[in-house]
């Protein structure tokens, strides 16, 4: 029985895999595939099974299925647990390719094979092989083949020989030949690459060449361009300087200027004040007489009639005239100022230059609009609401000069022109440059050297200079709104279609963009005229 074993070609364990996949099963196969005593089979042909001890399943049902289906082979399960399953060895995670090996290995197969002699006592003739017979002749047979063998081998040799002989000659000449093939390569070569390497010397040197050419125009270029730059240099220094001498001319003459409109602001102020008193004076005198000529003729007439109702019909005629004079004075002013036509300057002053704008197009939208903090405007408005509170007249301070407003007459008395007061409506003040204080139990001196002014006219001015052609923050140019109060451009700053603006607005209720539609006049001219009248509250939505 032991020569049997001794004379078999392969002596492999059959391993199965059981419940294995993905990167488990291919580090496993991996692993008996690289070992010659091990070989994979089906589960049913296997005489080792290894199982995996972590599958979903439970565990009681996984070692019922493998013991009922394989009770008779050597079972090893591989766990990352401390498993104790009856009939199966324990591979416990983490473990090497050797640990897995001794344990297979550890499975003894002379046992299995004696137990399969072991139970089948006539082994059938088809196990018997050609080696095992020759075995039992002693070995005669195989050594008269090889004799025989050898005898033919001798017979052949001879031939075999000069055959060589001649291959061997052969051989020696084409070794030689390519010997000599192969020199000439390598000559032809080495001149290949001779006259490559001269010429890439050459090419070298050329392109060093090239850039030193380069690198001189290069220079030549830079010290160009800097004498081109320290050119311009000077020039725009002397346009600065001539620029600035310009400036400085234009500035000194735009002083001049202010200084002789500010003179004759004065004096046309004062003219006009020496006027409006004469006017006055002229008219309390008439009236004086008209009063007295009346008190006269009602003496007269009392003398001559006694009927009460003659006398009331003379007092209506008194008061008739009286109304009727005031009315022709004001008419006078009217039609005065009614005359008065724009120039182009007034225009720019009180509705700027910019052009329509669409309100659809955001960066467009935000031309139009402005910020009114810390500007006279939002001081003076202020001013007038705690005034009108506090009952107390108000100063507003931080500007160069003196501005007071009177809650009881509702006016403004300052030292400021409106040239200057223009000047002060475009200033943008400085955090709490500008404040307002009460003034309690305060007359002002000097009454007759302040200008007046009405409040409502003076906001009116003011809001207008400070907008030219835009809009407050706040304000929404496509609201329908309706105009409460139409100004009176005898006593408002007037503006180019002022009249015909206060009339379309005041009859229905319209948006700013409405108006201009509907006119067809420029969008600043009715956004001026928007800003005045939304900074004295005369619109209702």
């Amino acid at each position: 029985m032991s020569i049997r074993r001794n004379n078999q070609l392969e002596n492999v364990r059959k391993v199965a895999l059981v419940g294995f996949i993905g990167p488990n099963q291919a580090m496993l196969e991996y692993c008996f595939s690289s070992v010659v005593d091990c070989e994979l089979v089906n589960a049913s042909s296997a005489a080792i099974i290894i199982v995996n001890g972590d599958q979903a399943s439970k565990d009681a049902d996984v070692q019922q299925q493998i013991n009922e289906k394989f009770a008779d082979t050597y079972k090893i399960v591989i766990s990352i647990r401390d498993l104790s399953w009856d009939g199966f060895v324990l591979l416990k995670k983490p473990h090497n390719s050797d640990d897995l090996l001794n344990l297979v290995r550890g499975f003894d197969i002379e046992s299995e094979s004696a137990d399969s002699i072991t139970g089948d006592s006539k082994p059938s003739e088809q196990q018997v092989r050609p080696g095992d017979v020759d075995f039992y002749r002693g070995g005669q047979y195989s050594k008269k083949r090889k004799s025989e063998a050898l005898k033919q081998k001798l017979m052949r040799g001879n031939l075999v020989v000069s055959a060589s002989d001649r291959l061997v000659q052969q051989l020696e000449e084409e070794i030689k030949a390519q010997e000599a093939e192969l020199r000439a390569k390598l000559e032809a070569e080495k001149l290949e690459q001779t006259k490559a390497l001269l010429a890439k010397k050459k090419a070298l040197k050329l392109k060093e060449l090239k850039l030193q050419k380069l690198k001189q125009e290069r220079l030549e270029q830079e010290r160009l361009e800097q004498e081109r730059l320290e050119q311009e240099r000077l020039e725009q220094e002397r346009l600065e300087q001539e620029r600035l001498k310009e400036e400085r001319a234009e500035q000194d003459r735009l002083k001049e200027e202010r200084i002789e409109k500010k003179r004759l602001e004065e004096e046309r102020i004062e003219k006009a004040r020496l006027t409006q008193e004469r006017i006055n004076k002229a008219r309390l005198e008439k009236l004086r007489i008209e009063k007295a000529r009346k008190e006269k003729e009602k003496e007269n007439l009392k003398e001559a009639q006694s009927n009460e109702a003659a006398d009331k019909t003379e007092l209506q005629v008194d008061d008739l005239d009286v109304d009727d004079l005031d009315i022709e004075a004001l008419d006078a002013d009217r039609q005065r100022f009614a005359k008065h036509e724009l120039t182009p300057e007034e225009v720019v002053q009180r509705c700027g230059n910019s052009g329509d704008v669409d309100l659809s197009k955001k960066e467009e939208r935000r031309r139009i609009f402005f910020s009114a903090e810390d500007s006279l405007l939002a001081k003076i408005i202020e001013a007038v609401a705690l005034a009108k509170k506090m009952e107390q007249p108000i100063e507003i301070t931080g500007l160069p000069g003196e501005m007071y407003y009177f809650p009881e007459e509702q006016v403004f008395y300052s030292t400021f022109t409106d040239d200057f007061l223009n000047q002060l409506a475009l200033t943008r003040f400085g955090y709490q440059e500008l404040d307002i204080e009460a003034q309690s139990e305060f007359e002002l001196e000097g009454k007759s050297k302040h200008l007046v002014e009405d409040a409502q006219t003076l906001i009116w001015k003011v809001a207008i200079w400070t907008a030219r052609g835009r809009l407050f923050n706040g304000m929404d140019p496509e609201k329908n709104m309706q105009l409460s109060t139409r100004p009176d451009f005898v006593r408002f700053l007037p503006l180019p279609s002022g009249e015909e603006i206060s009339e379309v607005w005041a009859g229905h209720s319209l948006s700013a963009l409405d108006v201009v539609r509907i006119l067809d006049v420029p969008q600043r001219v009715v956004f001026s005229f928007m800003s005045g009248a939304y900074s004295l509250g005369w619109f209702q939505e």
